[in-house]
């Protein structure tokens, strides 16, 4: 599917809330600083957050926390983690790529990566990820979130019981 700067290929109304919630912080500057974010005003999309710290050289992606739906999807609480030591990114780099062009273009990116990370189900999510900055200069970390909105809705899940308990053997 690959990675788009382009919010309108975003189906998910929580990824375009954080969006709008992000964009209004930053106002002229490219992202705002993480002591900006205040989570009260995200209080209802926390289950799906996810907040990463971004290290440069070499480049890294370490979890700092991760919001319990998400969690119950992935089967395990991956926070303190870094991307590159989960085994569930078997995606051919989509998500680090998404993360370095975060991180080297300082634009929001957009993701629809498969649910559970096969075809099986085709059925996709859409994962937002947005900068952040602490110097004002470069994306020292970045503020995700995960729409699972399109699996939530689909009987075939929830048919199959394909949910979140099931999840943790794939893994």
């Amino acid at each position: 599917m690959g990675i788009s700067t382009d919010l309108s290929t975003v189906k998910s109304e929580r990824v375009r809330r954080v969006y709008d919630y992000w964009n209004g912080l930053r106002g002229a500057r490219f992202a705002p600083t993480r002591a900006e974010i205040d989570p009260a005003e995200l209080c209802d999309l926390l289950p799906w957050i996810v907040l990463v710290d971004i290290e440069p050289r070499p480049f890294r992606v370490r979890y700092r926390l991760v919001g319990t739906q998400v969690v119950e999807v992935s089967g395990f609480d991956f926070t303190g983690r870094y991307l590159d030591e989960l085994e569930f990114v078997s995606l051919e780099g989509e998500f680090e790529n998404s993360y370095q062009r975060v991180w080297r273009e300082k634009v929001p990116a957009y993701v629809r990566p498969f649910w559970p990370f096969d075809s099986e189900m085709k059925t996709r999510y859409d994962l937002g990820i947005f900068p952040l900055s602490d110097d004002k200069q470069t994306v020292t970390r970045a503020l995700a979130i995960e729409g699972y909105e399109e699996i939530e809705k689909n009987p075939r899940v929830q048919q199959r019981n394909y949910g979140w308990q099931q999840r943790r053997a794939i893994l």
